[in-house]
């Protein structure tokens, strides 16, 4: 594996926590204007670069090899792609109470949402990486030459994968 095919994965495990960043925070990246006009569409998402942040440009065929690399589909980074631009787009300064009961209620609303999300996907992560480890423990014991070396690469795409995906 080159190096420069993994700082290519690199760049998007940022770009992800990046836009992940920015659905917990729109009001922070709102003025922006080269994130938001990235967020706009995918083609423009895969030639977003900045390099403070450690995030490379790519053409939208080698971002998606990129993705699908990490374990990630690419419909899944559009996805996060377009809940980031939602969220920059109907942040608002608010105007709201923070103290009152109907603020206090759409906050509790909104974590018990957030927290039922993460809790589905904990469970799909868990289901994963215990496929993931039985089928690369298999095939470690197939008849290769270098089973151990095989196990171990495989072990380490699956903990890159989790890496990307707990964002």
């Amino acid at each position: 594996m080159s190096s420069k095919a993994e700082e290519g994965r690199a760049s998007i495990v940022k770009l992800l926590t990046l836009m992940h960043d920015v659905i917990n925070n729109p009001a922070s990246y709102k003025e922006d204007l080269a994130l938001v006009s990235a967020l706009g569409s995918q083609i423009a998402l895969a030639a977003y670069a900045h390099d403070e942040r450690g995030i490379q440009s790519f053409s939208l065929n080698t971002f998606k090899k990129h993705a699908t690399e990490l374990g990630e589909t690419f419909q899944g980074i559009d996805s996060v792609r377009k809940t980031a631009l939602k969220a920059i787009k109907t942040s608002k300064k608010s105007k709201k109470n923070p103290t009152s009961r109907r603020s206090k209620n759409e906050t509790i609303a909104k974590l018990q949402s957030e927290r039922a999300a993460q809790d589905i996907d904990l469970m799909r992560l868990a289901m994963i990486v215990k496929e993931l480890k039985g089928l690369a423990q298999r095939l470690a014991e197939l008849d290769l030459p270098d089973g151990r070396g095989y196990y171990k690469k495989e072990i380490s795409r699956i903990n890159l994968m989790l890496i990307t995906r707990g964002r």
